[in-house]
């Protein structure tokens, strides 16, 4: 395709591919058919159906394929306010505008932040020497925060407590991934998302997507809820300390399938109309995602933001914008768990759980991978 993945040399195929013509037509004959209008006047549904049949006579070479149409094949279509990095590219720039505008999570927000950003300007300025001094700075902002009640205030002087003594001993080596992710990362994760008892946190030591897919994609880090003895993930991150992408197939293109696997677990689990929450992170940029349905076999894998990771003290100015970011992702799958809770509490006492809203038809597990060719030798030709 016309922007395919550069760093694919090799040759590739498809593997866990399932059978589209058939289960296409068994669809067609058991969905209501529901579309995505935008402006009462764009069908955004056909036009992401057509993308996708278009796709599937491009996998002669799948080599080629873009991660817009590797999602696509997948029924995840990703739309971005950056037109070159979204699906809508293939429809034309008014109707970019018209979805993107549709397309609005502003009320998730947190309120603007009072002093967090006067605070990691005194610090550029004028850097504490030692340990020690800045506990002290970081201590007088966290009592001012506590007092006001802001949060973005209250987790950036608190990311800071963790943050600011790293940076002045000298910055860790970022390009190891525990290092990346333990000293720049985990702090701004676990001071937003440990914030509330509803919510739990699990890093990259086990399973907690329920299908065969699992067994492939295993996330860096989780955010779920328990009600009584039923884990619900809302969130998902991937993590990755480089830019550059990976030869087969990028780590978007990952986070966007578990994405879809957790979706899927939720409505079957009786979750009504979930929105499943992304994180990704590759060198410096971080980058923030929603997925929800709105058409049968329609994944939307929405780019909410993208911010860049503080690495020095001349960058802590970047704090308060991704503890910004990280709060509207908490807001938004606050949202989910509370409709989580409200399912299972319902099934325990009817002794039944709800249909699936999205009806479970709707949903896809179709999964198009690439995977490597090995090169013929003497030995397998």
């Amino acid at each position: 395709s016309i922007d395919h993945h550069p760093y694919r040399t090799a040759e590739y195929f498809f593997i866990n591919e399932e059978p589209m013509q058939q289960k296409q037509e068994q669809q067609q004959q058991e969905e209501e058919v529901v579309h995505w209008l935008v402006n009462e006047g764009y069908n955004i549904s056909e036009k992401c159906y057509t993308l996708k049949r278009n796709t599937q006579l491009m996998k002669r070479n799948p080599g080629s394929l873009s991660d817009l149409r590797l999602l696509a094949l997948n029924d995840i279509f990703i739309f971005n306010n950056d037109l070159s990095s979204s699906v809508t590219k293939y429809f034309g720039t008014n109707i970019h505008q018209a979805i993107m505008s549709s397309l609005r999570f502003e009320n998730y927000r947190p309120e603007t932040p009072n002093k967090a950003l006067i605070w990691c300007q005194e610090i550029s300025e004028d850097p504490p020497s030692d340990f020690l001094s800045c506990l002290s700075v970081c201590s007088r902002y966290m009592a001012e925060a506590a007092e006001k009640k802001n949060n973005i205030d209250a987790h950036t002087a608190h990311v800071l407590t963790q943050i600011l003594p790293l940076l002045i001993a000298g910055s860790p080596d970022r390009s190891i991934e525990d290092s990346y992710v333990h000293h720049f990362l985990a702090p701004l994760l676990q001071s937003v998302f440990s914030s509330d008892t509803r919510l739990k946190t699990r890093w990259a030591n086990g399973n907690d997507l329920s299908n065969n897919e699992s067994k492939a994609y295993k996330p860096d880090f989780v955010v779920y809820s328990m009600t009584i003895n039923v884990k619900c993930v809302v969130l998902i991150a991937e993590f990755k300390p480089t830019e550059q992408s990976s030869t087969i197939e990028s780590d978007s293109v990952k986070l966007a399938r578990q994405m879809r696997t957790t979706y899927n677990d939720l409505v079957l689990n009786g979750v009504e109309c979930p929105l499943v929450c992304g994180i990704l992170t590759e060198g410096r940029h971080l980058k923030t995602f929603v997925m929800d349905m709105i058409s049968p076999k329609l994944y939307r894998y929405i780019n909410l933001s993208q911010v860049d990771v503080c690495f020095r003290i001349d960058q802590l100015y970047l704090i308060p914008a991704i503890v910004a970011k990280l709060l509207q992702l908490k807001n938004i799958a606050l949202k989910t768990v509370v409709k989580a809770e409200a399912s299972i509490m319902e099934a325990v006492e009817s002794g039944r759980r709800r249909q699936p809203i999205p009806p479970q038809s709707w949903l896809s597990n179709d999964t198009h991978r690439l995977s490597r060719k090995r090169k013929k030798t003497p030995d397998n030709q």
